[in-house]
């Protein structure tokens, strides 16, 4: 099937008609002279090899610069490039005046310059304009007095500036002259399927990227989840805790314990966040407030206490700067003889120890931040709210923090004066 290829003599009064005001929109959008009438050329060639964009540019003006106006979005595209700054503008060489106004209009964003050039340069009404870029006339009366208001410019102030733009009848006749000897050349028709083949290219390719994503992602939750083979993905760690044997299956631990009663052990761990709890939770947080507190409902924390004291931080529930260095819980068992035997029991002292940084035990030290030493202690409490604490103790550097004669232990029983609940999210640490 042969290609398409306009006739010179169909195209040629549709260029001489229209070839200024489109010198203007390609310099208005390229900003520099040499790339106005390269980009006039390739609109020229669009013209002359799609039979669907010569149909358009023969609709009048309205049609003609909708097909320009695709060409200059297809040369954004492709070379978007930084703005050139007004200085930069006053050197180049132009065959016109680079007023104020006219700077001020050319270093808009590309995206506020269409509605100003179709309405002022070209004189289409709102309704016209809409029709052409595809959008509705109070949408183009925004756009325009958005850039208006942008370039700081009244509309017959811009107007003129927009008029300014243009180039003599000797510069467009070899813009077209250029045109037909290109076209005139071997290869021609071979140049444009290329063009328009790396242009869809162009456009296709951040879809094929998101499209591999996608694919990359489908794969990933498939081996994660077993959606292939029914059998979900575990790690090396999950293997190795399946092999390992079961120390509480041990048939020597029972006459060990029998004989040494002294090495039982507290079933509570001594680092808390990595038993209690494991789960993700909504945990409370207290800050203090000029006449009482605010209990914030963090939701989907994770269950280790030096994530709760980053969400303490970051709400104000704890110094700023502040750290939770180490926990330690201990139960202190009981022991009592029954016969000839010695037996321990649970269900002793429960301690809980926290050690700080400096920065904590400092702003603590002083008696006025009484207030936030009852927050963190009540916050702290909230979190092992399903194992009652007898003794709690903040530490820094091994020594115990006093704030003025005031120790955490003094605000253990304390329930406090909660004035509002505020639910809240987790705030990942940055």
């Amino acid at each position: 099937m042969a290609s398409f290829s306009a006739k010179s003599k169909d195209l040629e009064p549709v260029y001489a008609q229209f070839s200024g005001d489109l010198f203007a929109l390609c310099f208005f959008y390229t900003l520099r002279s040499n790339e106005a009438t390269s980009l006039m050329q390739t609109i020229l060639s669009d013209m002359a090899y799609r039979e669907k964009t010569f149909r358009l540019a023969l609709q009048g003006r309205e049609g003609f610069f909708r097909a320009a106006y695709g060409g200059c979005m297809d040369y954004f595209l492709r070379k978007a490039r930084k703005m050139p700054n007004a200085e930069e503008l006053r050197k180049a060489n132009v065959p016109f005046p680079l007023t104020d106004s006219l700077l001020s209009l050319l270093q808009l964003p590309y995206g506020s310059k269409a509605p100003l050039f179709f309405v002022l340069r070209l004189g289409l009404t709102e309704e016209e304009a809409g029709k052409l870029l595809d959008r509705s006339p109070a949408a183009v009366r925004h756009g325009l007095d958005k850039a208006l208001k942008r370039a700081g410019l009244g509309r017959e102030e811009a107007e003129a500036a927009l008029a300014s733009l243009s180039v003599g009848d000797s510069a467009l006749q070899r813009v077209w002259d250029r045109f037909e000897m290109e076209r005139s050349e071997d290869g021609f028709e071979g140049k444009q399927r290329l063009r328009f083949f790396k242009r869809r290219m162009d456009l296709a390719a951040p879809w094929a990227a998101l499209g591999v994503l996608v694919f990359c992602g489908f794969c990933y939750l498939g081996v994660h989840y077993g959606w292939f083979n029914g059998i979900p993905y575990l790690s090396s760690s999950s293997y190795r805790s399946q092999m390992e044997p079961d120390p509480s299956n041990d048939p020597l631990k029972e006459i060990n314990d029998y004989l040494n009663p002294s090495s039982q052990t507290s079933s509570l761990p001594e680092d808390p966040s990595a038993e209690l709890p494991l789960e993700i939770s909504t945990v409370s947080v207290f800050v203090p407030t000029d006449t009482g507190f605010t209990e914030y409902r963090v939701k989907d924390t994770p269950g280790d206490l030096t994530e709760v004291a980053a969400q303490m931080v970051a709400l104000g529930g704890m110094p700023e700067g502040g750290k939770l260095l180490s926990v330690k819980l201990d139960n202190h068992g009981e022991e009592h003889a029954e016969g000839s035997s010695v037996v321990y029991t649970m269900g002793g002292t429960l301690t809980l120890n926290l050690e700080f940084n400096r920065d904590t035990a400092d702003y603590l030290a002083e008696p006025a931040h009484e207030t936030m030493l009852r927050a963190m202690v009540g916050t702290f409490v909230a979190f092992y709210q399903d194992h009652s604490l007898d003794e709690i103790s903040f530490q820094c550097e091994g020594e115990e923090i006093l704030c003025g004669s005031a120790r955490a232990q003094d605000f253990l029983p304390d329930k406090l004066p909660v004035e509002k609940t505020v639910e809240t999210n987790y705030r990942p640490a940055v």
